[in-house]
């Protein structure tokens, strides 16, 4: 079952897409030159993610990356981000981590390392995905933390949905339109993601 993360289904829009949004939303207001590639950007931007974007906030210490970073202080916000224009407040995963929203990033820390040779891309999306399944992995259903408003919250180290200032009430596990990349994760943790199939066998009909 050995598989890399580029043999994902995925079509070529929606990771030209995922690549173009992680190169805008979070590299800090800079005075980059015009003639720089577009490699530049997206280069910088993980740069940034990998420096600025790991959980340092809580107790338990953790190497997932955060879906909101203030770009002018390079600080995951706990609460009170306001939602950007066609973003739901509930899908922004304010201090912490969706990682159903990162897959396509870490699709792109997969090809970044090939294109630059530099392995510490592709080791940032490994070392997410352990920590993912790590720390939002349900014990009792094996389910994992997984959806568009499901994330681990850095500062109460927990799954939620919400944020800190008004939390959800809701904890749903939802396949809308991605499931789990399974074959990578079961690269990385072949027993911890057998519990969520199966846990999906048993709770999906």
């Amino acid at each position: 079952m050995k598989k890399t993360l580029s043999e994902f289904s995925s079509s070529p829009a929606l990771f030209f897409a995922g690549a173009l949004l992680t190169c805008l939303v979070l590299v800090p207001v800079l005075s980059f030159s015009q003639q720089k590639d577009y490699l530049f950007y997206v280069k910088t931007h993980c740069d940034n993610l990998i420096t600025y974007g790991k959980d340092v906030y809580g107790t338990e210490k953790s190497r997932m990356l955060a879906s909101v970073i203030d770009s002018r202080d390079m600080s995951v916000p706990k609460s009170k981000v306001p939602s950007t224009e066609g973003t739901r407040e509930s899908d922004r995963a304010v201090g912490g981590s969706n990682y159903y929203h990162d897959v396509e990033t870490i699709r792109i820390f997969d090809d970044l390392s090939k294109l630059t040779g530099d392995p510490k891309y592709k080791s940032a999306g490994e070392d997410y995905t352990r920590d993912f399944i790590k720390y939002c992995q349900n014990p009792y259903t094996g389910l994992l933390g997984w959806g568009e408003h499901l994330y681990y919250n850095f500062f109460n180290e927990t799954i939620m949905e919400g944020d800190l200032e008004r939390p959800g009430t809701m904890f749903t596990h939802e396949f809308i339109e991605n499931t789990p990349p399974w074959p990578y994760l079961w690269n990385i943790d072949s027993a911890a993601v057998r519990k969520a199939v199966t846990g999906v066998r048993g709770h999906f009909r």
